[in-house]
């Protein structure tokens, strides 16, 4: 009859299959249930469950960010976007007039809008930033 088969480890110490025991996965037996009863958890298994007012700040429920309100409103008024001009290099205050308007002649609409930064109608230098109004 053999002996129980040994083996040694780096630390040179013999280990032996009779003293090694695989871990017990199974679980008890339970007793027999009649038809249509599920068994209880066992208490160890149970999770403790906290108040609601007594959320905890570190669970996910309360690290969740707020849902923005998507409803949408109407309003009375048209938003007004503004539209810009950056000035080219042998542009004029007509020719910018009849890119954006259709007609050279309204190119004092584009000079009252931007009275800051024309001080003469002949004379706009390449890369001014101009405002042009609806």
């Amino acid at each position: 009859m053999r002996g129980p088969a040994t083996a040694s480890s780096r630390d040179g110490v013999q280990l032996s299959r009779a003293n090694i025991q695989p871990p017990n996965d199974r679980q008890e037996p339970r007793e027999a249930l009649p038809p249509g009863l599920i068994p209880a958890e066992p208490e160890a298994s149970r999770r403790p469950t906290a108040a609601p007012d007594a959320v905890d700040s570190s669970s996910p429920i309360a690290t969740q960010p707020q849902v923005p309100d998507l409803t949408i409103y109407e309003q009375k008024e048209k938003i007004k976007t503004t539209k810009f001009h950056i000035v080219r290099r042998g542009e004029t205050l007509s020719s910018i007039a009849q890119q954006y308007y259709g007609a050279a002649s309204r190119w004092q609409k584009i000079r009252e809008a931007n009275r800051d930064n024309i001080k003469d109608a002949n004379k706009i230098t390449p890369g001014t930033k101009l405002i042009i109004p609806d």
